[in-house]
């Protein structure tokens, strides 16, 4: 009888330690951005696109947890770099130089994770192209490096929208008289309001170029190896899921 006890509470104990797995936070920006990604502040259960699925595979496959936390842009890398937060989703090595420079602290970032084609999308037939000052829609946060040099000498001003579904409504609007998207949020969004073929890309300003996010991390660049190696051993399954979400080639 005591035997039997013994290997009951052997395996059950076994199993307990088998489903304790590490647990991990990730910081995403609070932005509908779909079908890149979307997440809301205070609900986890809302962070979904390509990314959300990326990123459980990957947890899945190492045995972690990663617990998801959703801020506005630049809460979020403030939090990151405080080290509140184990990662950062998406990130890049482009963004807030001077604020990394000034915290001491090495970012580690993953191998690519997503390439995208922004452009600049106006009201079919109406170009500001010829006008001497005209109005950029822009995401609140984010930075509009294509456009800077016209933004700091006045040529271009910057009216900045909080989600893309309300940037594309002020261009659609004429409260703005261009915006600047990854291609794949804009068309999704479009659809979604039933107003594809209103707005088409002008490249006599700004033709379009290729965008790129990554995974960061501060605090553990070991298991920042492991998800470059995940990229590269699940290239073909991530390649089929970013056509699933019409991010492939776009």
């Amino acid at each position: 009888m005591k035997k039997l006890a013994f290997i009951f509470w052997f395996l059950f104990y076994s199993f307990l330690a088998a489903e304790v797995r590490p647990v991990y936070t990730v910081g995403i920006e609070e932005i509908n951005y779909f079908p890149v990604y979307s997440a809301i502040k205070n609900n986890p259960g809302s962070f979904r696109g390509y990314y959300r699925e990326l990123l459980d595979l990957f947890a899945k496959e190492e045995g972690i947890q990663f617990r998801y936390h959703a801020f506005p842009v630049k809460r979020l890398f403030r939090k990151f770099l405080d080290e509140e937060l184990d990662f950062k989703n998406p990130a890049s090595p482009k963004w807030q130089k001077s604020l990394k420079q000034n915290s001491n602290k090495t970012v580690f970032y993953s191998q690519k994770t997503l390439t995208f084609d922004n452009v600049l999308l106006v009201p079919r037939g109406d170009s500001p192209a010829k006008r001497q000052v005209w109005t950029l829609g822009f995401i609140r946060g984010f930075t509009p490096w294509m456009f800077k040099d016209q933004i700091k000498i006045g040529t271009i001003k910057l009216q900045e929208s909080h989600s893309p579904e309300a940037l594309l409504n002020m261009v659609l609007l004429s409260r703005v008289d261009g915006i600047e998207i990854p291609r794949s949020v804009a068309n999704y969004h479009l659809k979604r309001m039933d107003k594809e073929g209103l707005l088409v890309h002008e490249p006599s300003i700004l033709k379009s170029y290729k965008g790129t996010y990554y995974f960061a991390t501060i605090k553990y660049p070991v298991l920042m190896k492991k998800f470059d190696q995940f990229l590269v051993s699940h290239a073909e399954l991530l390649e089929n899921i970013k056509e699933r979400y019409g991010l492939k080639g776009r």
